[in-house]
């Protein structure tokens, strides 16, 4: 490829990455597709690819997501390019995550780890290797990992990655706080997991990486409740909401809406939290998101267990027990038997 052509190509792959970060996708697409008018070379169209997998990541076509890095790893391979193979490697491990695939994130993760020599990837694919023990339920592991990723961070200070390691053990702060009998002590865990996602938030805004944002402002809604403060939580989760709607960010507001459904069981507002949920499930299989279909269809069981409505609270529990075993998530498989418990 010729040099003038090269910086071209070089400048839209660019600047479409700058419109995902700040949460405009259509003109990250636009980007990408006025790469068509040019000739690219094979390792340009590498490189193409591997960013429509990242897009396709984050407006949740996950399917699309790995089949582009898919052709983006056959392709780097048959150039004997390591750099775009440890890419396609390290976009697949993230895109499996999202979509519940767990264990190929890790299959993924670890031969990236493998591959990988600089402290800038070595920082990512921890990253994920850290959240893909978290969506597994082992949260000493996946501690293990964020702390490795976090502690070499320092030397690349990337702040976006700074964020979201540092959110993530928030994270696992707030699964421990969960698993509290003592009111006491599950606040004060609460009131740890809070200060991570409070300092994610600041960075995230200060870098202004939108969909970052609403994530830690939902992360925040979770937490904001378990320490009291349940007008604030609502306020948060209907601004995500309100931000997920303009930006097409539609995982996060499903996210929202789910924890805006789970604040209102809290508060005994079951009708509202009924109908939340359910509207919700049918945008999880919009976007075939199989973990936040899982925790609709537990939270829908508690609901009617509280209503003691018995026909609609073993449906739902039949139905969320094969979803939650689907998805291979222990720790919903730990709130459903409790439920059970509680029959």
């Amino acid at each position: 490829m010729e040099k003038n052509l090269e910086l071209v190509v070089r400048a839209y792959l660019g600047l479409s990455e700058v419109y995902d970060l700040v949460g405009n996708r259509v003109k990250s697409l636009d980007s990408l597709d006025s790469l068509k008018k040019f000739k690219l070379d094979d390792e340009m169209k590498v490189k193409r690819l591997i960013m429509h997998g990242l897009l396709y990541n984050h407006i949740a076509r996950f399917d699309d997501s790995i089949r582009a890095y898919k052709m983006a790893l056959n392709k780097s391979k048959k150039l004997n390019n390591e750099e775009l193979v440890l890419k396609s490697l390290m976009g697949l491990s993230s895109v499996c995550n999202e979509c519940a695939r767990y264990d190929e994130a890790l299959m993924y993760g670890m031969k990236a780890l493998d591959m990988a020599k600089d402290d800038d990837s070595i920082v990512f694919i921890l990253k994920e290797l850290g959240n893909a023990y978290y969506y597994k339920g082992e949260y000493d592991k996946s501690m293990d990992f964020y702390n490795k990723a976090l502690k070499m961070n320092k030397k690349v200070n990337d702040k976006l990655k700074e964020a979201a390691i540092i959110g993530n053990i928030g994270n696992i702060y707030y699964q421990w706080a969960l698993k509290q009998d003592n009111e006491e002590k599950q606040k004060e865990l609460a009131k740890i997991a809070l200060d991570y996602h409070l300092k994610a938030l600041e960075i995230k805004r200060e870098i202004g990486y939108k969909r970052g944002e609403l994530i830690s402002m939902v992360n925040c809604g979770d937490l904001w409740w378990m320490v009291g403060g349940y007008k604030k939580a609502e306020e948060t989760y209907n601004k995500a909401i309100e931000i997920s709607e303009e930006t097409g960010e539609i995982r996060q507001m499903v996210s929202a809406y789910i924890n805006l459904g789970v604040l209102y069981i809290r508060m005994k507002r079951y009708d509202e939290a009924e109908k939340i949920l359910k509207q919700t499930i049918d945008l999880t299989k919009e976007i075939k998101e199989k973990r936040y279909e899982a925790i609709a269809f537990v939270n829908l069981t508690a609901i009617y267990n509280l209503k003691k409505d018995i026909k609609n609270r073993d449906k739902y529990y039949n139905i969320a027990m094969k979803k939650v075993k689907e998805v291979g998530d222990k720790g919903l498989l730990e709130r459903l038997k409790e439920i059970k418990k509680e029959i």
